[in-house]
Parts: structure tokens; C-alpha cells; sequence
């Protein structure tokens, strides 16, 4: 007589063999959350939900590029406000150094003064040149290239040679031309975009002379203004009363020019205490001018703040919302997991001796 596993007892195995696959699965899922802490490593394990996983990952990225544009802008930021500083304080020392020439007749006053004029022209050039993460914070849109590209030697610029001739025509009195004429030289020679002359960039004195302004996307609906290109005002206007070019770094940087090129020759010209009031009046002017700047930064910093912590809100709460829908409960899922893994080892014991069985008939 020949024995085999018929139809009773296949059925039966075939049915301990299916369920045993769906333990096996089961263990395998709750395996990989107790590992993860995640319902699912993919959308498509997370059904009818995917759609709001989606569009929680979607808004929290959105908002981490912005909170990325607002951390690069605050540094580029914080650059600035130290360069204006600086500057308006330069500015105002050399002012008090102008107004305290007018009168003298000192040589060696009228050259000491030249000198921290020179060295403070040095000064406010390396300053327009001060970068951020790799970025020239004053050259506009231009970040890769200096705003002033000969700062080191800017003694030596066409600027600093031409106001000099301007100012030793003083050494002749009565001054030719008049007094009046050579600071509107003054001006207009720092006012220049002509090559040779100008100690800006190429970039600064052609189309980012008129191009718009570069601005920072913090949030959807706001953008900022965080761009001072050295040759142009941006937020504050030059006072028109003075004879200026309306642009304070280019006033403090004529006015330097001026002070630098004097000498003990020219200081027994009375047109000289006009010079020196002219170029007082100038650089307390651009002082003035540069803290309104740094005023208009500070707005940006302040909204940039605002947004930040929006921002770090609003990241809390999505990131609560998406842990709702897509992290496991821990001590559940343990709690599965072994309750699945006792099955799935009493199911193989069952298994093990269904097949004993039927191959201990078959024989």
C-alpha cells in the first residue's frame, strides 16, 4: 500500500504555510519600525496618508531654504553694520582733524594730518572690501569681485592724483581757479566712472550703476533689501545742502583725497580754512549719512529676526504634525513585534511537526 499526503492534509499545510509567510511579513514591518522609528521607509508604505507626508516634507523644506537664505543674509548683515561702524567712525575723527586745520598754519600739524588722512583713505577702501562667506558685501550683485579693486594702493588711484592737483593749485594766491571751482573738481573727479579715475569696479560704475536691488526672500510673502553697493546710497539720501556727490563713501573718500594732499605750501592761502570747513562739513555729513544705512540694515536684521522665529515655529509644529503620521509608538510597536515573534516560532513548531508527520505516513 503506498501512503501520500493527500488533499486532508495539503490543505491544511498550504493554509499553515500562508499564514506563516503573512508572520513572517508582519515581523519583518515591525522589525524595521522598532529599527527606524518610522511607520515606512516609503510614500507608498504610508497609503492614504502619502499626500499630507508630502505636503508637511514640502512646506518644512521650503521653510528650511528659508531659514538658510535668512542665516546667510543675518551674517552678511552683521558684516556690514561692523564696516559702518567703523566707517562713520573714521569719518567723524577725520572731521574733527579737518576743523581743527582750519587757521593753522602749521606744517607739521597740516602733515600729520595728511598722514591719518592717507592712511584712513587705506582704511575706508579695505572696508568696502569686506566679504562674507566668500562675498563682497558691497559690490551689488557683483559678489565675486572687489568693489574697489586697488584698495591696497588707492593712494596711487587717478582719484587721489587729480584731487591732488586740485588742491596745490592753492599754492598760488589768489587761488586759480577760485576756491569754489576747485571743490566742485573735487567733486566731480570723485563723482567720475571714467577709467583711470574711478577706484569702483567696472561693474560698479556701469550696469550696477542702475540695476535693482539686490533683495533676500525670507518667507512666501516678504523679501528684504540687503544691498549697499559702495558707490551708490541705498536707504538714505546725501544731504543736498552740502557740495557732495551723493554718495557718502565717495564723499568721505573725496574729502580724505583732500585732506591727504595738503600741505604747509597751501595753508598760507586763506581759500585753505574754506578747503578744510568744506571737507569737515562733507565727511560729518557722510557720517550722518552711513549711520541712516546702518539704520535700514538694522530694519532688515529686525525682520530677518521676526522671520527666523516664525519660522523655528511654525518647523516645531510641522515637525509634531509629520511625527503624528509617521513615527511609530515605540512601546506598541515592541509590544507587536514580540507578540508576532511568539506566534511566528510556535507557527514553525506546528510546521515542523506537520511535516514530521506527514513524511512519518508517507513511509
Amino acid at each position: 500500500m503506498t501512503n501520500s499526503i493527500g488533499p486532508s492534509t495539503y490543505g491544511p499545510m498550504e493554509r499553515m504555510l500562508a499564514s506563516v509567510d503573512v508572520l513572517q511579513t508582519q515581523y519583518e514591518v515591525l522589525q524595521q519600525q522598532t529599527t527606524t522609528g518610522k511607520i515606512s521607509q516609503s510614500y507608498a508604505g504610508l497609503a492614504s496618508i502619502s499626500s499630507q507626508v508630502l505636503d508637511l516634507t514640502a512646506a518644512l523644506s521650503q521653510g528650511a531654504a528659508y531659514s538658510q537664505n535668512i542665516g546667510h543674509a543675518q551674517g552678511k548683515a552683521s558684516v556690514m553694520q561692523d564696516a559702518m561702524t567703523q566707517i562713520n567712525d573714521v569719518a567723524n575723527k577725520m572731521a574733527a582733524t579737518s576743523l581743527g586745520l582750519v587757521g593753522t598754519s602749521s606744517s607739521e600739524t597740516i602733515q600729520s594730518a595728511a598722514n591719518q588722512a592717507k592712511l584712513a583713505l587705506q582704511q575706508i577702501a579695505a572696508l568696502m572690501n569686506s566679504k562674507y562667506a566668500g562675498d563682497y558685501v558691497f559690490a551689488g550683485a557683483d559678489t565675486s569681485n572687489p568693489p574697489v579693486p586697488l584698495a591696497e594702493t588707492i593712494s596711487g588711484s587717478g582719484m587721489f592724483a587729480q584731487i591732488g592737483a586740485q588742491v596745490a593749485s592753492l599754492a598760488n594766491v589768489p587761488t586759480i581757479p577760485s576756491i569754489g571751482t576747485v571743490i566742485a573738481n573735487t567733486v566731480s573727479i570723485a563723482s567720475s566712472t571714467a577709467p583711470g579715475t574711478t577706484v569702483f569696479s567696472g561693474y560698479l560704475t556701469g550696469a550696477g550703476a542702475t540695476a535693482s536691488m539686490v533683495t533676500v526672500q525670507i518667507s512666501d510673502s516678504q523679501r528684504i533689501v540687503l544691498d549697499l553697493p559702495a558707490n551708490r546710497n541705498v536707504g538714505a539720501t546725501s544731504d543736498p545742502g552740502i557740495t557732495g556727490t551723493g554718495n557718502a563713501i565717495s564723499d568721505i573718500m573725496r574729502s580724505l583725497s583732500v585732506i591727504a594732499n595738503s600741505t604747509g605750501a597751501i595753508a598760507a592761502n586763506p581759500d585753505f580754512a574754506a578747503l578744510m570747513k568744506d571737507a569737515t562739513q562733507t565727511l560729518t555729513s557722510a557720517a550722518q549719512t552711513v549711520s541712516e544705512e546702518a539704520g535700514q540694515v538694522g530694519l532688515a536684521q529686525d525682520a530677518m529676526t521676526t522671520a527666523a522665529r516664525a519660522h523655528a515655529s511654525l518647523k516645531t509644529l510641522l515637525d509634531k504634525q509629520l511625527s503624528t503620521l509617521t513615527d511609530v509608538d515605540m512601546a506598541s510597536a515592541i509590544s507587536q513585534l514580540q507578540a508576532v515573534n511568539t506566534q511566528l516560532q510556535a507557527s514553525y513548531k506546528v510546521l515542523s511537526l506537520a511535516r514530521n508527520l506527514n513524511l512519518s505516513s508517507y513511509l
